[in-house]
């Protein structure tokens, strides 16, 4: 018999299909075939580093989850082979094969296996989760009121969105956009003299300087008021556009010549393109990430019709 209430299986979105109107559904062996351009293939290499407890703290087992009694050897043993053995063995193949991967890890790795997550650091592979399980503060420590957890989250988050807006970084990129124009050559003649591309940068440079404009409204009204406004959300969607935007433009301007990633065809790339040229493709399929972590920009969207347009 089970011991779980009736109530946790009840959900009023269930239904064929997502639990969301976000986009439509659609099964996958009905969806069509993604094509990439001359046959090349697309992947994503992602591990998962976990560490589970052999006696759990609490009472409560997911159903159908490790449901062997405690202590489960079994489970635990299989799991933890895995971070002191084939993590390691994962680590030796992708520096083998130049590749770069992410590590989907929790917290209790980090503080059970702090050396393996240095090599995953220092091997230049991503980190791309952190949660906490069973988490316990001492009074003494508790920041703000108890049960305000989320409203500083939201005020630390509106900085971190600020900072991954990115506008210092897009005003340099932007110069190196310009100055990759002006020595690539299309035709005999310099990138930069093609009307369509400078108008791309042109594009991008005067939805930069709108960007700066909100970047300075919003440190106004933080100063003002003590805390940056929803206008953060703005500039993380604007920001990581502009970005990539610009990654684009820099890709675009190397033409074959950004298609290697750093370590393949590195000393080829010094032939026939500038010799910042190697690290061009890593960093444009890099920067593809901005615009979801620190909030998606969907999500950012949603904040946005909520908070200024009141729908």
């Amino acid at each position: 018999m089970s011991t779980l209430p009736e109530s946790y299986l009840e959900y009023p979105r269930r239904r064929e299909g997502y639990d969301h109107d976000l986009y439509q559904w659609s099964n996958m062996h009905q969806r069509p075939p993604v094509r990439w351009p001359q046959g090349s293939v697309a992947v994503w290499l992602c591990v998962s580093l976990e560490w589970f407890p052999i006696l759990p703290a609490g009472p409560f087992t997911a159903p159908g989850h490790m449901v062997t009694p405690y202590p489960d050897y079994r489970h635990y043993t299989a799991r933890d082979y895995g971070n002191r053995v084939g993590a390691w063995r994962f680590l030796e193949a992708f520096a083998k094969a130049g590749a770069k991967a992410s590590f989907a890890t929790n917290a209790a790795i980090a503080e059970r296996y702090p050396e393996l997550v240095a090599a995953v650091i220092e091997g230049g592979h991503e980190v791309n989760e952190v949660f906490f399980d069973n988490v316990r503060v001492p009074v003494e420590n508790l920041v703000g009121e108890e049960n305000k957890g989320w409203t500083i989250a939201k005020f630390l988050l509106s900085h971190e969105r600020t900072n991954i807006a990115g506008v210092g970084i897009s005003m340099q990129a932007l110069e190196e956009v310009k100055d990759l124009a002006r020595r690539m050559k299309r035709k005999g003649r310099p990138l930069i003299e093609d009307p369509l591309f400078a108008a791309r940068i042109a594009r991008v440079e005067i939805d930069l300087e709108a960007m700066k404009i909100t970047n300075l409204r919003m440190l106004f009204r933080a100063r003002k008021q003590g805390h940056p406004g929803p206008e953060t959300s703005i500039l993380k969607i604007k920001g990581t556009q502009v970005n990539q935007e610009l990654r684009d433009l820099a890709r675009r301007a190397l033409g074959p010549v950004a298609a290697p990633f750093p370590g393949t065809f590195g000393a080829a790339n010094l032939v026939f393109g500038p010799a910042d040229s190697e690290a061009n493709a890593a960093t444009y399929f890099n920067n593809r990430k901005t615009s979801i972590f620190g909030g998606s920009n969907e999500i950012q969207r949603n904040i946005l019709t909520k908070t200024m347009l009141g729908l």
